[in-house]
């Protein structure tokens, strides 16, 4: 990539205002350094002195960019991202709109959401669920992108969410939602509450998963677990280790004979 976070702002600002400007500017130059933009903000490599210097020179641009832009514009939904992404009121409104628009393309969508979330806009929460209901397969990016994403949020909306989506949820993102509830001991204790109702299958946890939740600290989380599961064990059996290390040498050494075995 042409840029780095550790460029100076102001030649860094110029560069993505270059890629993007002119009637020799590709769409998918553009997409890339917006796609780029949008990662650092994301991940927090862009920050500080130097992330408040880069917005103040680039949302102006930016908000003239998708103000003027057609609804059909290639890039109009990639620029209110990035401008979205540093809480840019006027991006920041059209990236709600996006989120929660049905006919948009779903990868339209995806950005729109993953940038309220960096920028933690309380409509994010409630657009999570808007996410996760795409039923058009060709929309499974959207779904799949806030589940990713939705970690970052901090509120029990993201558990009701997922869990009245379930039955709708494509079979490849369980795994991805079941993750996700995991991660924090009130959506992880809203889905052991499902799974003891029966409205989630126990198969939707492996094994792992099962012992990190009897991990947690939280004793209520831990409780749930035994009621559903019983008690696991939460160590490794030395016994049955040294049988398995024991029987792996015997196979491993000495000349072995395929015929007799």
């Amino acid at each position: 990539m042409w840029a780095e976070p550790s460029m100076r702002p102001e030649v860094l600002a110029r560069g993505v205002l270059d890629t993007l400007g002119g009637e020799g500017g590709s769409v998918d130059g553009g997409r890339s350094v917006l796609a780029w933009l949008a990662a650092k903000l994301e991940s927090g490599e862009l920050k500080g002195e130097r992330a408040e210097a880069l917005r103040a020179a680039l949302v102006p641009e930016l908000r003239k960019r998708f103000e003027a832009a057609a609804a059909d514009d290639p890039l109009r939904a990639d620029v209110v991202a990035v401008a979205a992404s540093w809480r840019d009121e006027a991006a920041l409104a059209v990236a709600r709109s996006l989120a929660a628009d049905g006919a948009r393309p779903a990868i339209e969508r995806a950005a729109a959401f993953e940038a309220l979330v960096t920028a933690r806009d309380p409509a994010a929460n409630e657009l999570f669920a808007t996410a996760l209901a795409a039923e058009d397969p060709a929309s499974a990016e959207l779904p799949r992108r806030a589940l990713v994403v939705a970690g970052r949020l901090d509120a029990p909306e993201v558990a009701r969410a997922v869990l009245a989506a379930w039955g709708r949820l494509d079979a490849g993102l369980q795994p991805l939602a079941v993750e996700l509830l995991s991660s924090r001991a009130a959506w992880a204790l809203a889905l052991l509450e499902a799974i003891e109702a029966g409205r989630v299958p126990r198969e939707a946890l492996g094994v792992n998963q099962v012992r990190n939740l009897l991990a947690s600290r939280d004793p209520r989380v831990v409780a749930k677990v035994e009621a559903v599961w019983g008690k696991l064990r939460k160590d490794r059996n030395p016994q049955r280790e040294q049988v398995v290390a024991e029987m792996r040498s015997l196979v491993t050494s000495g000349p072995g004979d395929p015929v007799a075995g």
